[in-house]
């Protein structure tokens, strides 16, 4: 069987489609690769900030993000979304 072609559309439909009933607790935030081109203009905060919103935006408790320090940038990115967001951070491996 072939899936649909993943295109942004799709896969903004996609998330769009997601609904969660339970309480969560915990989110990962894992990495994100971006070609040179399309870095330090903020697509990948961006996405972050959107999903996390699509996906806490019914809760009433603030889940805790998790991060992994692969690089400064990618540090830099969950100290940001956990201070925007008002979420707790903790690095996963500390």
């Amino acid at each position: 069987m072939f899936q649909k072609e993943l295109t942004r559309e799709n896969y903004l439909k996609k998330i769009k489609s997601i609904k969660f009933k339970e309480t969560i607790q915990y989110i990962y935030l894992c990495s994100s690769v971006l070609k040179e081109k399309f870095r330090r203009k903020g697509l990948a905060t961006e996405g972050v900030i959107k999903l996390i919103n699509k996906v806490t935006h019914n809760l009433r408790e603030k889940p805790t993000l998790f991060y992994d320090s692969y690089s400064k940038e990618g540090e830099a990115l969950a100290k940001y979304v956990a201070t925007k967001m008002k979420l707790n951070l903790l690095p996963r491996n500390p």
